[in-house]
């Protein structure tokens, strides 16, 4: 680990992240603190994994161009993380679960007193959040296992962005990309959506690993928190549901399926089928069973559902319905065979696992 005080830390992400917007907001310095750590832990939990790990340094930026970025510097990597996305996240879940239709089997959803709507649930950044919640009251579901899930279903998405970006580094795409470019070489937009679909396997593959570790060790957790983890069905749910919502509030760029490659991140409707395809593949090939699919086709309607109940204008379910047609699986399966042929190139600059 190298030794780096926190002033210099603090001036080397400003340098890298370009940090435009001020200091983060006071009342949400507790729940960021929290989050750091817990982030801090998945890191390390997921290098338990790994031979040679890189060391890895973890801030929250105020860039709002982007809701995590990671950079790679010798062996060191920095990932950024606008701090907007975690109070965005622990708003939207705090919100929906003050819903007594949202979850419905979670805790005691008939305590719930459904609260004010919001006019518009596609919140990206800090100025929507203050626009929508200026006089409506803030959100705390009634029920105290609803309140533990609201936090765990936030720490869920965050971990599922942190591991994104962390896989950019640790499967070799960092110095793959570096050596491209010092080649003179460029990669396609298929290329580059095939390397955010690998990082989307591994976050979902390490996701899923932490609630294995959390069932094993279930004796460890606490009494808020048990009921949540010690059903693999539902805490892989919850997982689903979580990963979900981020790519809905995060993702919502629409092209048409003649446009797909138009971008070097997968469109929305891909991404929604990346998120199931992933997890029920992971599923499946943990328990030998077909039932992963369904969990997470069951969380994505859930989703949709929630963010209906929660916000006057709905929400914008177009990318839901293209996320179940055929060309939308089609492309997914393309850039998996994608993946596969650049598998080889990969491999000389990925972290070996043990």
């Amino acid at each position: 680990m190298l030794s780096m005080n926190k002033i210099e830390l603090e001036h080397r992400f400003n340098e890298l992240f370009a940090n435009e917007g001020g200091e983060m907001p006071e009342l949400s310095l507790a729940v960021h603190y929290a989050t750091i750590i817990d982030m801090y832990n998945a890191i390390e939990y997921a290098n338990t994994y790994l031979v040679s790990p890189p060391t890895c340094y973890i801030g929250f930026v105020s860039n709002g161009a982007f809701a995590a970025k990671i950079f790679k510097d010798e062996d060191v990597c920095y990932i950024g993380i606008n701090h907007a996305v975690i109070i965005i996240l622990f708003e939207i879940f705090n919100r929906f679960l003050c819903n007594k239709q949202v979850i419905y089997n979670l805790g005691n959803a008939e305590n719930e007193i459904n609260i004010e709507r919001i006019n518009n649930a596609q919140i990206t950044s800090l100025l929507d959040l203050k626009a929508e919640l200026g006089g409506i009251e803030r959100a705390i579901p009634k029920d105290p296992l609803r309140q533990t899930a609201a936090t765990v279903l936030s720490w869920m998405a965050c971990r599922s962005i942190l591991y994104h970006e962390y896989a950019h580094a640790i499967c070799g795409h960092l110095d793959f990309l570096h050596l491209t470019l010092k080649q003179n070489l460029s990669l396609t937009n298929s290329e580059y959506q095939a390397l955010e679909y690998d990082a989307d396997r591994f976050a979902v593959f390490y996701g899923l690993r932490i609630l294995d570790n959390y069932l094993i060790n279930i004796e460890n957790q606490s009494n808020e928190t048990k009921p949540l983890f010690e059903n693999r069905h539902k805490s892989t749910y919850l997982l689903a549901f979580a990963t979900y919502t981020t790519f809905r509030l995060f993702g919502m760029k629409q092209f048409p399926i003649s446009n797909y490659r138009s971008s070097t991140h997968p469109p929305i409707e891909v991404r929604q089928v990346l998120v199931c395809m992933n997890i029920a593949e992971q599923i499946e090939l943990a328990d030998g069973t077909e039932d992963g699919l369904k969990i997470a086709w069951s969380a994505a309607n859930e989703v949709e559902k929630a963010f209906d109940l929660i916000s006057e204008q709905g929400f914008n379910n177009k990318a839901f319905i293209s996320a179940n047609s055929e060309e939308a699986e089609s492309y997914v399966v393309g850039l998996r065979d994608q993946l596969l042929n650049m598998k080889e190139r990969l491999k000389a600059n990925e972290y070996l696992y043990k």
